[in-house]
């Protein structure tokens, strides 16, 4: 297990980048598991995020009407009581 705030994290700013994550797992993190940190054209595919103490799974971007966010065949549970920022185009 890393001990790290957030497990996997990527862009800045709202700048493409056009990452893709691809069959991982991330779980017990002090904060978000995966952050798509304003990334607007983070796609996620095959994914498990779980047991973070922040939300399992967050994508979202700042101040931007054209995203291209792809999330598909993941799992991400919510926890009761956490709140789960969840914004899909």
């Amino acid at each position: 297990m890393l001990e790290t705030e957030t497990d996997l994290k990527w862009g800045g700013s709202g700048i493409s980048g056009h990452h893709v994550l691809k069959n991982s797992i991330t779980y017990e993190n002090k904060a978000k598991g995966i952050d798509s940190n304003s990334c607007p054209d983070i796609e996620i595919y095959n994914n498990v995020s779980f047991n973070n103490e922040g939300p399992n799974i967050a994508i979202y971007t700042a101040n931007r009407a054209d995203t291209a966010y792809v999330a598909e065949r993941g799992i991400f549970p919510m926890a009761q009581g956490k709140a789960t920022v969840r914004t899909f185009s």
